[in-house]
């Protein structure tokens, strides 16, 4: 049988290196075909009808590694789970998650919900965003930009979080539209009280080029690679606040 777990990776603020959360992802090791990249597997598990027990499986988990976490989580340390469109559908996860919330208000508060631009499109989806966010869980939109690119959905929803895909962030080095295009939205977030966390960055200049547009927080290989453990980031973001790579990153710079 193939096995799952959960990877974490370090969300980080931009400027400081401060470990501000974390972000679980969905990992598979099949017997026979070793590890299955998540661009496969998850649209596998959408086309076979598994994407809300493998979403289910995610936020369950998630929950149980934040309970056991709380206590040693530094304040306002966020921990991010992604819940797929056909999730948000589901009134039986819906239930679940709002119960979550009354049951246990503490972890709730700690869990942060992504979802992508495709769970915008639709009254019913927003609606049940805004019960979620009620309940006490922040909201995030993931990838922003990879598909609809629509800025409209922002003022449909008090979210929390955005997310920038990482495409914008591999050509912001060397693409003045691309630049362009992040400092607008970045600037009109910011305007709208929502955070920014750009995803995939890998260098110190892209990292510099966030900073000077007033990004708030990144994710990426230049501080942190995905790896199991909740506690492993927690431990990090007690030991200085730092992760290794930043300290790496500031003494070589």
């Amino acid at each position: 049988d193939s096995s799952l777990w959960l990877d974490y990776q370090a969300i980080v603020d931009i400027e400081s290196g401060r470990i501000a959360g974390a972000e679980a992802l969905a990992r598979m090791h099949s017997p026979g075909l070793g590890m299955v990249s998540p661009v496969e597997f998850i649209p596998l598990a959408e086309r076979h009808g598994h994407i809300s027990r493998l979403g289910d499986w995610v936020f369950r988990t998630v929950l149980e590694h934040v309970e056991t976490s709380i206590d040693r989580m530094p304040a306002e340390f966020t921990v991010s789970a992604n819940l797929s469109p056909l999730q948000l559908s589901s009134d039986d996860f819906l239930e679940v998650i709002l119960e979550t919330a009354y049951e246990r208000p503490k972890a709730a508060s700690r869990i942060r919900i992504e979802v992508t631009e495709s769970a915008f499109v639709d009254d019913t989806s927003l609606a049940r965003l805004a019960r979620i966010k009620k309940a006490g869980y922040s909201i995030a939109i993931d990838d922003f930009g990879s598909e609809y690119a629509s800025l409209q959905y922002l003022a449909r929803l008090e979210v929390d979080v955005l997310k920038l895909d990482q495409s914008f962030t591999r050509r912001i080095a060397t693409e003045t539209s691309s630049r362009l295009i992040v400092q607008h939205v970045i600037d009109l977030a910011s305007q709208m009280g929502i955070i920014v966390i750009t995803e995939g960055i890998e260098t110190e200049a892209e990292r510099e080029i966030l900073a000077s547009m007033g990004c708030h927080f990144g994710q990426g290989y230049l501080w942190d690679r995905p790896a199991p453990g909740l506690e492993r980031i927690i431990g990090m973001s007690m030991s200085g606040n730092r992760t290794p790579d930043t300290a790496r990153t500031r003494r070589s710079a």
